[in-house]
C-alpha cells in the first residue's frame, strides 16, 4: 500500500502535525492508545475520541453523543435507500458535526481508525495524508448479526471500496486479514499487531499442587466465555481460572450470567478489572492465560488479540483453541497449547496433560520471546510509513 519514494526533501526530524480519530475511550483502547503513546513524543498530535488518552502533551476533542433526530432521520433514510455517498458524508453524526470545528486546522497526517471514520477523515483532510488503521476485516466485523448483516454489510463494504484505494497506507491487525482486504479490494494492508509494550518481568514458580489460569477482557456474548467456565468441571483439580471481566453496555445479562456460573463453581472466581496499563503486571502471578474464541465470524477466525499479546508480556503460559493467526506464533515460539477444537472437552484434555514442569517450559518460551512480540517492533513499522508517505 506504500512504497518507498526518493529522501531528498524529507527530514526525518521534521516535527508532523498528526490527527488521530477513533470513537472510543482513548484511555481504554489499547491500539490507539499505543498510536497516540509514541507519536506524541516526535510530533504534534490531536485526538479525536469518546475520552482523553490521558496525555498532557496530546490536544483532544471530545466527541458527544447526538440526539439531533432530524439527522438521523436522514441518515436512517439514506441507508434504506442504499444512498451511501450521502450517508458517508452524514455519518458517523457526532463526527460530521465537528467538520467546521476541525477544518480550522491543518493536518500532514490524519489516522483514521477503524472503516466508520475514514470518509470524515476525507472531509476534513486538505493537503493531509491519510492513513486508515482498518483493525480487524470491517466488512465482516458483525456478520454473526442478522441485523447488521441487513442494515450496514453493503454500506461497510462500500466505505472499504470507495476510500481504501485512496488512502496513502492502510494497516491491520494480521496477516490474514491483510489478505482478505487484498482479495476483495485489490489493496493489501502493512501489519501491525496488537503487541502490548515491552515489560521487564520474569515469569513465577509454578506450583505443584496448584495451576492458575486467568482470562481478561470484555464480556461480550459473542466471545463465548461460558465455555471456558465449562472447561473447568473437566479439568483436574489442580487448575483454578479467575476471570477479570469487564462489563459491557447493552450486555449486563451477559455479564450477570457469567457471574452466576462461576459462584456455582469452586474453581472459578470472576474478579474485578484493573486499568489498561496495569494489566500485565498484575495477572503476571497466574501461570496460564487462555483464550477459547469459537470461529463464529471472520474477525474470530483471525483473531490475533491485546490479550493473547499480554499473556506473553505476562510471562504466562498461553491455552488457546485452533485459531489460525494465534496458532502460528504459539508453534514458532513454543509458549501454549492449542486445543483440537474450539469445545471445553479439548482444551481441557490438553491441560490436563500437562505437569508443572512443562507449564513452567511455556512460561519460559513466554519469557525469551517476550522482547521479540513487543509493541516496539510495530512503532518502527509505523515511524516508516509515515516517512514514506510524507514523500509522496
Amino acid at each position: 500500500m506504500f512504497r518507498s519514494k526518493s529522501r531528498s526533501n524529507y527530514v526525518p526530524e521534521n516535527i508532523m502535525k498528526i490527527l488521530i480519530i477513533a470513537l472510543s475511550d482513548l484511555g481504554r483502547d489499547p491500539r490507539v492508545h499505543r498510536q497516540i503513546s509514541h507519536l506524541r513524543r516526535k510530533h504534534e498530535v490531536t485526538c479525536i475520541g469518546l475520552q482523553p488518552a490521558g496525555f498532557d502533551n496530546v490536544r483532544f476533542r471530545q466527541v458527544r453523543t447526538i440526539t439531533d433526530p432530524v439527522r438521523k432521520i436522514r441518515a436512517a433514510t439514506a441507508l434504506a435507500l442504499r444512498r451511501y455517498h450521502s450517508l458517508s458524508q452524514q455519518i458517523p453524526i457526532a463526527l460530521h458535526r465537528m467538520e467546521a470545528e476541525i477544518s480550522e486546522e491543518e493536518y500532514d497526517v490524519i489516522i483514521a481508525n477503524d472503516i466508520e471514520t475514514i470518509s470524515f477523515a476525507f472531509k476534513i483532510k486538505g493537503n493531509a495524508k491519510v492513513i486508515l488503521d482498518a483493525h480487524e476485516y470491517a466488512p465482516s466485523e458483525f456478520e454473526d448479526s442478522l441485523k447488521w448483516t441487513v442494515l450496514n454489510k453493503r454500506y461497510t463494504e462500500y466505505l472499504c471500496s470507495e476510500f481504501l484505494p485512496r488512502c496513502d497506507a492502510v494497516i491491520t491487525v494480521c496477516e490474514g486479514i491483510a489478505d482478505l482486504y487484498q482479495r476483495k479490494f485489490q489493496v493489501k494492508p502493512a501489519v501491525i499487531t496488537n503487541a502490548s509494550p515491552y515489560l521487564d518481568l520474569k515469569p513465577n514458580p509454578v506450583a505443584e499442587s496448584r495451576i492458575r489460569i486467568v482470562h481478561h477482557g470484555g464480556a461480550h456474548p459473542s466471545r463465548k466465555i461460558e465455555e471456558m467456565i465449562r472447561m473447568m468441571d473437566l479439568v483436574d483439580q489442580r487448575f483454578t481460572l479467575d476471570l477479570m471481566l469487564v462489563p459491557i453496555a447493552g450486555y449486563q445479562s451477559y455479564y450477570n450470567e457469567l457471574h452466576d456460573m462461576a459462584k456455582d463453581r469452586k474453581n472459578v472466581t470472576v474478579r474485578a478489572p484493573v486499568p489498561m496499563t496495569e494489566i500485565v503486571r498484575e495477572i503476571n502471578q497466574y501461570d496460564i492465560g487462555i483464550y477459547l474464541l469459537e470461529q463464529n465470524n471472520i474477525n474470530n477466525k483471525y483473531s490475533l488479540p491485546n490479550k493473547f499479546f499480554e499473556f506473553v508480556q505476562a510471562r504466562l503460559a498461553v491455552a488457546i483453541g485452533p485459531s489460525p493467526e494465534m496458532v502460528r506464533l504459539v508453534r514458532e515460539f513454543g509458549f501454549g497449547v492449542i486445543g483440537q477444537d474450539f469445545s471445553a472437552e479439548s482444551l481441557a484434555d490438553r491441560l490436563n496433560q500437562l505437569t508443572p514442569q512443562e507449564v513452567w517450559e511455556l512460561k519460559m518460551a513466554s519469557n525469551a520471546a517476550a522482547s521479540i512480540l513487543s509493541s516496539e517492533a510495530n512503532m518502527t513499522i509505523l515511524d516508516s510509513i509515515l516517512e514514506e508517505i510524507i514523500q509522496q
